[in-house]
């Protein structure tokens, strides 16, 4: 089972709790970061009431994102087929990659870049639609901005092999 999160696997906050005093620091950090360099790039004067108007939000959201990515790599798990069906070993020897090795097939690898295509949209979305509505920015900055978290908050681990975590 893979579920991961920008740094971390989520599931294995439920393993070790503790671990969330350093991801979700890790996570604001890393989304300020985004913030800040991207408003920065954007020649914004006033950068640091811009980041206090919008990060709670994009932080929140980018979790949620994250989470509907991990949901969808997780629901190779839910399907079950009869071992007497034809799909049968397909799915066991293809699509049952996503959890150990993205990289292990064709199947795999496109099965988990689409579920990073729909993190990184809904992180586009979510920030476009609801976290920087009250930004003190133009549209086409907030549409930047938007695109910025996308491309720099998309959880790529999820292509890192279950192996390197364990």
């Amino acid at each position: 089972m893979k579920l991961y999160n920008m740094i971390f696997p989520v599931w294995l906050l439920w393993i070790f709790p503790t671990m969330w005093l350093i991801i979700m620091p890790a996570n604001l950090i890393i989304d300020s970061l985004v913030i800040w360099l991207t408003l920065k790039f954007l020649k914004i004067a006033d950068i640091k009431t811009v980041l206090k108007t919008v990060i709670w939000r994009t932080w929140v959201c980018g979790f949620l994102a994250d989470f509907v990515g991990c949901l969808l790599l997780f629901s190779v798990n839910l399907i079950e087929f009869s071992p007497e069906s034809q799909i049968y070993w397909w799915w066991n020897n293809n699509m049952m990659a996503v959890n150990y090795n993205a990289f292990a097939n064709i199947y795999a690898f496109t099965f988990t870049t689409f579920a990073l295509f729909i993190s990184a949209y809904l992180i586009y979305w979510f920030n476009s639609r609801f976290c920087l509505k009250e930004a003190p920015l133009s549209a086409k900055q907030k549409k930047q901005l938007a695109i910025s978290l996308a491309v720099f908050t998309a959880p790529y681990v999820f292509f890192l092999p279950s192996s390197l975590i364990f």
